[in-house]
């Protein structure tokens, strides 16, 4: 009998529990833990991982790769992640690798020669090559693989900062597991590293901004020093305009004296020569 077969044949008999046929299929697809967890296709965690985190149907959504791996910006694994988060609810990553992983013997020379004994073309392996050594050599220690792809996650762009990213390795044969990265740490250097990058900012800002003011109150003050010196100025000139004014009114006044004087005078010699005469005029 075939896999197909196989597969099928169970499937006939398959009856899905009555919780299952009357969930709320709506609400049965968003993850109740509101967690992603990236990890490795191995068999040894199908049906195993899952208890071992007390998860169950519903409560977060898995993504599997060879060796949870990280290969791109926008990777399959990223593609998936972006769904969880901005479509799911997602608010947590897990990225769990296992010890004994097969990927830590897999190398890009053992794939090549395995792609084509089964007859794939040279060309076309050649087309891929470079990210094939870049992947599967670049896996040489399951552990340092959660960390390096923890930090492919957290750096890349397109993930939101306030999204706890968590490094774990599972014991497949022991159910283990243990922390690599504590993503709520991990959150918390990135948040204090930012608030330390905005107290700096804003340090900075305020040193420009007193020395905006320093510079504002040396040209007002120079402003005030033109203006007195403008004013004083003008007080002189004011001040020389007012005595010669003065001058001016005393020259004009000392004109009008005299010339008042000199008719006072002319008028006088006038009466007394009038008065001559009249006195002449009655002696005769």
């Amino acid at each position: 009998m075939s896999i197909l077969s196989e597969i099928l044949k169970a499937n006939s008999k398959f009856q899905p529990p009555a919780e299952i046929l009357d969930e709320d299929h709506a609400k049965s697809k968003l993850p109740a833990k509101h967690l992603a967890v990236v990890t490795c296709m191995d068999t040894r965690l199908v049906g195993y991982l899952e208890p071992a985190m007390g998860i169950s149907r519903g409560d977060a959504k898995f993504i599997k790769t060879a060796g949870n791996c990280i290969t791109g910006v926008f990777d399959g694994t990223i593609r998936s992640l972006l769904v969880c988060i901005f479509e799911l609810g997602v608010k947590e990553i897990a990225v769990i690798g296992h010890h004994e992983c097969g990927m830590a013997k897999t190398t890009a020379d053992s794939l090549t020669n395995a792609m084509i004994s089964r007859g794939i073309s040279p060309d076309a392996i050649q087309m891929v090559h470079k990210d094939l050594e870049t992947w599967a050599d670049g896996f040489q220690q399951p552990e340092q693989n959660v960390i390096d792809t923890v930090a492919a996650i957290r750096s890349n762009p397109l993930i939101p900062k306030d999204v706890p990213i968590h490094g774990l390795m599972f014991h497949p044969r022991e159910g283990s597991l243990e922390i690599v990265v504590d993503g709520y740490e991990d959150a918390k250097s990135t948040l204090t590293g930012k608030l330390d990058e905005a107290k700096s900012a804003l340090e900075s800002k305020k040193d420009e901004v007193k020395g905006a003011i320093e510079s504002k109150k040396e040209e007002v003050s120079e402003k005030i020093d033109d203006a007195k010196s403008a004013l004083e100025s003008k007080k002189d000139e004011v001040k020389d305009a007012i005595e010669s004014k003065k001058e001016e009114v005393s020259d004009k006044i000392d004109d009008a004296k005299e010339t008042v004087s000199e008719k006072v005078s002319g008028a006088k010699e006038a009466v007394g020569n009038m008065l001559e005469n009249l006195g002449a005029k009655l002696k005769s």
